[in-house]
């Protein structure tokens, strides 16, 4: 193993501009609390040619980052293209003579790409029985209950590079709406779904009411999410048409970006799109059940974490092994409305 590279500035500012690919996180919420870590990184070494290696689904997100200077998308094939796949990317990776790698996910996988790929310096976190396959193996716990992960990520990049966290907010280029999503304005955008399970799902008939009182109040209400999310969007905006919109499995990542950017608000689930909605400083309600927002609630300053927890939140599963979804209940829709209402300034109803 080579010598302990804190602060590591050797391995970025010497000679000719070092060439540095990350390895992003899989899941778009964790992708966005990542981003200050690769900001601290990108304004502590300026000359550093800055690559991101991602899922093609969150590819734009980084792209919309000016300061990233190369996104290195992927798609990867299941049954027995699986391997294939794998081996493609990984000479691909071959050929762009990367200088260090960087893991932020914490998996095997990801180490034996870089490994497979010969990035002479290989840094991540020791777990998952990988620490061989890298060459700075780092004792961050990026599962600590009582850190939020965006703070994990940060003293990831410090412990790599000595990387002091960012004075400011890294920047993202916000498109226009497209032409094929067509608003009324002023409107709110609802996010109903979550991927993880009906554990961090606030309830339809909660999503009904709060929708009913929005609409009653002179604004429109986009819906958004997955194609599997749209049935559950369709049954929410049905009887409020035709002030409302369904997006939900339509948008591609850059035009989630655009419609939460020019929402006058935003209420979603732990997932993604709240992450995302936050970042952008659209004033956000987040509604929290079953996960834990110490570590990872969405930062903004515009967001406001609703948590009314019984005894057996945070629990962290896909369902409630009780079958009551207090956790979740216990948030009425008067108060989603009354805490949206003082974020974003909407007039009394």
């Amino acid at each position: 193993m080579l010598s302990k590279l804190k602060p590591g500035s050797e391995l970025l500012s010497c000679g000719a501009p070092a060439r540095l690919l990350v390895k992003a996180p899989n899941w778009l919420g964790d992708a966005v609390m990542s981003l200050p870590a690769l900001w601290s990184i990108r304004l502590h070494f300026p000359q550093l040619h800055l690559g991101v290696l991602v899922r093609e689904e969150l590819a734009s997100l980084f792209s919309a980052a000016p300061w990233v200077d190369t996104v290195v998308s992927y798609r990867l094939s299941a049954g027995h293209q699986a391997f294939a796949s794998r081996w493609k990317l990984i000479r691909h990776l071959q050929g762009q003579r990367w200088a260090i790698g960087l893991l932020l996910p914490r998996s095997f996988e990801s180490a034996l790409w870089l490994y497979l790929a010969r990035i002479p310096v290989r840094i991540g976190v020791a777990a998952q029985g990988r620490s061989l396959l890298l060459t700075h193996a780092l004792q961050v716990d990026l599962k600590r209950p009582d850190c939020h992960l965006t703070d994990s990520y940060l003293q990831l990049a410090a412990e790599s590079f000595g990387c002091p966290p960012p004075p400011s907010p890294p920047p993202i280029s916000v498109p226009t709406i497209g032409e094929k999503f067509f608003v009324s304005f002023p409107y709110i955008t609802l996010a109903p779904g979550a991927a993880y399970g009906p554990a961090k799902q606030w309830p339809i008939e909660y999503w009904r009411a709060l929708a009913r009182q929005l609409t009653a109040n002179g604004l429109r209400v986009v819906l958004v999410g997955t194609k599997p999310e749209r049935p559950l969007c369709e049954e929410i905006a049905a009887p409020l048409r035709p002030a409302s919109y369904v997006f939900a499995g339509e948008t591609t990542l850059t035009e989630l970006v655009s419609l939460l950017a020019s929402s006058l608000g935003f209420v979603g689930n732990d997932s993604g799109a709240t992450h995302l909605a936050a970042f952008l400083g659209v004033p956000t309600v987040a509604l929290f059940g079953s996960t834990n927002p110490v570590r990872t609630a969405p930062r903004g300053n515009r967001c406001q974490v609703l948590y009314d927890p019984p005894p057996c939140s945070p629990c962290l599963r896909r369902a409630c092994r009780f079958g009551h979804y207090d956790c979740l209940r216990r948030i009425t829709p008067a108060l989603v409305f009354a805490t949206l209402q003082r974020l974003a300034r909407l007039a009394p109803a």
